[in-house]
């Protein structure tokens, strides 16, 4: 694997796998930007938790002190947040990455993790190239609604794609954010990511999302246009 280590983040390129990959080593901690054939993942090193979901407090570039539920690996301890794109363009031009994880049981206490990162002059930009996902975006700083905004009022179950299913895939799992609109209704809705890509899995979430609806607070416009995230998850049955 070809790496090249300058002031920049380290950058390690694997064509035969489909693998660009930007880090930073903290010691006990280490940032990760991956595109793996045409999947991007951000992943957070060191950092153990005992709940497959846990709640954080992020600051990072325009994000501030914004309340996330993120993504804990399997029995390993690795954490990522669920937007890993709009993630990875804050840091581009460095600063301080403060990430503050509630407790994720009785007895155990909060972890608070501040690394210096910084400025990407082109590893985290050719990251994102290379999963041909823009480099600027507007909608990184539209505001983000509270975590348990999205209580379901209408559900849909998305079809499972008929695409996938004639290609023998049986699984996946489909990122989604939307802005809450008037109702409850989700509008402007967009794939985060999409595991397998190509099987149809995005589109069929995003239709349900469309037909979905969420509850509002009795202020309903304190959170009208503001944006949710959530997972869609397939399995066949």
């Amino acid at each position: 694997m070809a790496q090249d280590v300058s002031a920049d983040w380290d950058l390690t390129t694997d064509p035969a796998r489909q693998v660009t990959l930007a880090t930073l080593n903290f010691g006990s901690n280490q940032i990760a930007l991956r595109c793996k054939t045409g999947v991007l993942d951000f992943l957070l090193t060191g950092v153990p938790t005992t709940v497959a979901s846990p709640a954080v407090t992020v600051t990072a570039g325009a994000i501030q002190n914004e309340r996330q539920q993120w993504l804990a690996w399997p029995d390993q301890p690795i954490i990522s947040p669920p937007e890993p794109a709009r993630f990875a363009r804050q840091l581009r031009a460095g600063g301080e990455l403060d990430i503050r994880l509630d407790p994720g049981s009785a007895g155990e206490r909060p972890r608070r993790y501040r690394l210096p990162v910084p400025p990407s002059i082109a590893a985290v930009d050719q990251v994102l190239s290379a999963c041909s996902i823009p480099l600027n975006d507007d909608w990184d700083l539209r505001q983000r609604a509270e975590l348990g905004t999205a209580v379901w009022a209408r559900p849909v179950i998305p079809e499972f794609p008929e695409l996938a299913a004639s290609r023998g895939v049986e699984n996946g799992e489909v990122a989604v954010g939307c802005a809450i609109a008037a109702g409850g209704l989700l509008d402007e809705c967009r794939i985060l990511s999409e595991t397998p890509q190509g099987a149809g899995f995005g589109q069929s979430a995003l239709r349900s999302a469309k037909r979905s609806r969420v509850e509002l607070p009795d202020d309903e416009e304190s959170v009208i246009g503001k944006v949710v995230t959530f997972t869609v998850r397939f399995r066949i049955s």
